[in-house]
C-alpha cells in the first residue's frame, strides 16, 4: 500500500487578555446573526419534501438546486434567486436509461450531467435522461491498492466528483479500520488513505430484536474543496484534509462545548426501548456537521449541537430542543469566532453557502424553506 505522509496541526486558542503574548488572537464568542426566511413557490407542483432534500444537488453557482422526487422520478430545478421551481426534468425508473430502483445520493457533474449514487453502483446522466455510463464497484479488481475481502465502500458515503472520479469512505470490517478510497472509474484504478477513525467503532450500535434489526453508526462526510479532499465526522472535532499525497489533521480547542464525545455506551441491543435511549444520550453530547466553504467571504463554517431539552414525546422530532454552535474559520482552518446561535434550536438540515449567507432547509407546512443565516465576522 503507498504510503502517505501525516502532518498534525494543532491549534489551541486562548483568549487574549492581561499578560498573553500580543501574538495570540482573541476568539470572539458572541458573534451577531441576522435571520430571515425564503419560501420557494412551487408553480401549482407538489415538491418532494420527504427526504429532508437528502438527495438534492447544487450547480456550481449555486443558482439551482436540483431535487430528486422519487414518487414519479424527476428533477425538480429550483431557482434559488428567484425563489422558484423553474421545471421538472423527467427520469426513466427502469430500461435502458433507468435511474434505478433506490437512489441514496446525487453529484452534479456539470452543467448538463449528474450522478445518482445507488446499492454499491453510479449511474451518469445527462438533464434530459440520457445514461451515460454505469460503474460498480466493490466485489471486483482493482489496480493499485488492493480491496481487500474484509473491506468494503461504505455505499451510503460515495460521492462522484468529475466524469471519471469516485470517492467514498472504506471500512475494514474484521479490523475495524477506515480509508478514505479514490477511484478513477476510467481506469479501474484505486487509491486508499488510512484515516485515524478507529474510534468511530466505539459509536456503532446495532439493535436485534424479536421484530426488527436496526443499525446506527457514526456520519462521515468527505467532500471536495478546490484540489483537497476534506473529511469529518460527528464525533469528534478533528478534521481531516488530504491534499497532494499527504494527509493533515487539524484540531481545535472549542471555548463552548467539548471536543469530542466521550460517553461509554453498550453497542450490542435487544431492547428497542435501550436502543432508543442510548441513541438519546449519544445526542445529549455534542454532534459535530461538515464544514462548509463561503467563497464570497473567504471563509469556513461548521455547526455542532446537542439536546439540551426533550419533551414528553420522544417520538416527536420537534417536541426536542437542541443547542446549536457555529465556528467560523479561515481558509487555513484557523478558528477566528464561535457562538451559540440564537433563534435556532434544531439542529441544521441540508444546509449550504450562498450570496456570504448559510442556507437551511425548512418544511414548513408542506412548503420548500431556507432560513437563511448572515453571520458578522470582524
Amino acid at each position: 500500500m503507498k504510503q502517505f505522509f501525516y502532518a498534525f496541526i494543532f491549534l489551541l486558542l486562548v483568549a487574549c487578555g492581561p499578560g498573553n503574548s500580543t501574538d495570540e488572537k482573541a476568539i470572539d464568542t458572541d458573534l451577531n446573526f441576522t435571520l430571515d426566511t425564503l419560501l420557494i413557490d412551487p408553480v401549482d407542483e407538489f415538491l418532494y419534501l420527504n427526504a429532508g432534500l437528502r438527495v438534492a444537488a447544487l450547480d456550481e453557482k449555486n443558482q439551482y438546486l436540483y431535487n430528486f422526487n422519487p414518487n414519479d422520478y424527476t428533477l425538480e430545478k429550483i431557482d434559488l434567486d428567484k425563489g422558484i421551481l423553474a421545471e421538472k426534468l423527467p427520469f426513466e425508473k427502469e430500461g435502458p436509461d433507468g435511474v434505478g430502483e433506490m437512489v441514496f445520493g446525487m453529484n452534479l457533474i456539470s452543467s448538463n450531467s449528474i450522478a445518482f449514487m445507488g446499492y454499491m453502483n453510479v449511474r451518469l446522466f445527462g438533464l434530459e435522461g440520457d445514461k451515460r455510463s454505469e460503474f460498480t464497484f466493490n466485489d471486483r479488481a482493482f489496480g493499485g491498492d488492493k480491496l481487500e475481502q474484509s473491506e468494503n465502500f461504505q455505499f451510503l458515503n460515495n460521492q462522484m466528483v468529475d466524469f471519471h472520479t469516485m470517492i467514498g469512505l472504506i471500512r475494514d470490517g474484521r479490523k475495524k479500520t477506515y480509508a478514505l478510497g479514490i477511484l478513477k472509474t476510467d481506469t479501474q484504478t484505486l487509491t486508499k488513505i488510512p484515516l485515524p477513525f478507529k474510534a468511530l467503532e466505539n459509536f456503532r450500535f446495532k439493535l436485534s430484536s424479536p421484530s426488527r434489526i436496526q443499525m446506527s453508526f457514526p456520519t462521515v462526510t468527505i467532500s471536495k474543496h478546490q484540489k483537497s479532499y476534506i473529511i469529518s465526522n460527528d464525533i469528534s472535532n478533528k478534521i481531516l484534509l488530504y491534499d497532494n499525497d499527504s494527509l493533515f489533521q487539524i484540531e481545535y480547542q472549542s471555548k463552548l462545548t467539548a471536543d469530542k464525545k466521550t460517553g461509554k455506551y453498550n453497542q450490542e441491543f435487544e431492547n428497542e426501548e435501550a436502543f432508543k435511549q442510548t441513541s438519546l444520550d449519544m445526542r445529549r453530547e455534542i454532534n459535530f456537521m461538515a464544514p462548509l466553504w463561503d467563497e464570497e467571504k473567504q471563509l469556513f463554517y461548521r455547526f455542532s449541537h446537542k439536546i439540551i431539552k426533550i419533551g414528553k414525546d420522544v417520538e416527536n422530532y420537534q417536541d426536542m430542543e437542541s443547542a446549536v454552535y457555529l465556528t467560523v474559520f479561515d481558509p487555513d482552518f484557523n478558528v477566528l469566532a464561535e457562538s451559540l446561535v440564537e433563534g435556532i434550536n434544531t439542529p441544521p438540515g441540508y444546509h449550504f453557502v450562498k450570496d456570504g449567507k448559510i442556507w437551511m432547509y425548512i418544511n414548513t407546512q408542506d412548503e420548500m424553506g431556507f432560513v437563511r443565516l448572515t453571520v458578522d465576522v470582524e
